[in-house]
């Protein structure tokens, strides 16, 4: 299994909802348009104002209308409330095949994750069940893993009725771009500042998931955010993690355990204009501004991206602690049980990094901790 020390083993993840609606080729096709389009609303915040004000320079029928739908579609983007829709989960399989997508849980594993996880649709104070944060590294430029995941959760993660899935993670001015906003509305995503995290995993509250009368109770972030698209450039090995204690005290403020997992292709999406040093003063104003900006390109030095094999790799679910000294007096958790926990982490994706390297295609990979 994925915790033992036995040989590593992965599972092809197999598309069940469109195998008997298309034939292998057609979703490959219709997978890779679904991949411009999920691109082309991350950068939307480009194309939108060009395509608006394009009658300004080019004064014709044709620009004229183009002007108006896009228009149109912005406004009803913008006015359209955030609210998950389960069929969207669905989509991510299509890129199964493209991806040659696998992971190293086993069935067993996943069934025992869901057993063991609350998948309560209704709050019990009483309930006992783990809940989880999957904290995901790498970010890679364009998280199209975020989307694998979803799908991924949605059919694998699910027994006897009960599902794992929870509410998503993304940058705050993510939810503010035309189109993209919509999408991470469906697939459950939310804000990532650390109020709204609480809030979901202690009490349940995620707006687009309650919108769908469904309380949430597990997390899926990456934790590594802005800084860590800075590091991303094919066939890298980097997580930006060493500094960071946000996720450990968020699980030990909620309980739930965190999985720490590595997607082995993530950075190899792109390659990066600005992962060298002489961005630093870039990365710094995108970190403040909490959006990354920089310029990347796949074939061709076009702006689309390669297409790598994509293996998901989760680690053993690391406990937070639940007891200290003065707790029950409302005293916050020392610093050295925040770095005993931290530690834990680090050693198990590295782990599961060292494990999975060589079956993932990347026999020579070192992983940098920054």
């Amino acid at each position: 299994g994925a915790y033992m020390d036995e040989s590593p083993q992965l599972y092809p993840c197999e598309p069940d909802y469109w195998k008997n609606k298309f034939g292998r080729r057609t979703r490959i096709v219709i997978g890779y348009f679904l991949i411009l389009i999920f691109e082309l609303a991350f950068i939307s915040i480009i194309w939108v104002p060009i395509f608006i004000f394009l009658p300004l320079f080019f004064d014709n029928l044709f620009t004229k209308c183009l002007s108006a739908l896009t228009l149109i579609a912005l406004l009803t983007s913008l006015v359209l409330p955030p609210k998950e829709w389960i069929w969207a989960r669905k989509l991510g399989q299509l890129w199964y095949e493209l991806f040659s997508f696998s992971c190293n849980l086993s069935p067993a594993e996943c069934q025992r994750f869901v057993d063991e996880g609350n998948t309560d649709t209704e709050l019990n104070p009483n309930n006992k069940s783990k809940q989880y944060i999957i904290g995901m590294h790498p970010h890679g430029i364009l998280p199209f893993h975020a989307i694998l995941w979803s799908a991924y959760c949605d059919q694998y993660m699910q027994h006897d009725g009960k599902s794992l899935y929870g509410f998503g993670a993304v940058a705050d001015v993510t939810l503010y771009i035309p189109f993209l906003r919509n999408f991470l509305g469906w697939l459950a995503a939310g804000s990532a500042s650390y109020g709204p995290l609480i809030a979901g995993l202690r009490d349940g509250k995620s707006p687009s998931v309650n919108a769908a009368n469904r309380i949430p109770r597990n997390l899926y972030l990456l934790p590594g955010g802005v800084a860590e698209i800075y590091t991303s450039k094919p066939r890298r090995h980097a997580i930006v993690f060493k500094n960071r204690r946000g996720l450990i005290k968020l699980s030990i403020e909620s309980g739930a355990y965190i999985i720490p997992t590595y997607v082995f292709g993530a950075s190899d999406f792109f390659h990066n204009l600005t992962t060298n040093n002489n961005f630093q003063w870039l990365m710094t104003f995108s970190r403040r501004i909490r959006c990354c900006l920089s310029a990347f390109w796949g074939p061709f030095g076009l702006p689309i991206p390669f297409i790598p094999r994509l293996t998901m790799c989760a680690g053993k679910p690391i406990a937070p602690p639940t007891e200290w000294e003065g707790k029950s007096t409302g005293a916050p958790c020392p610093p050295e049980l925040i770095e005993a926990m931290h530690a834990q982490v680090l050693e198990e994706i590295t782990r599961v990094f060292e494990k999975y390297k060589v079956v993932a295609g990347y026999p020579d990979g070192h992983l940098e901790v920054l």
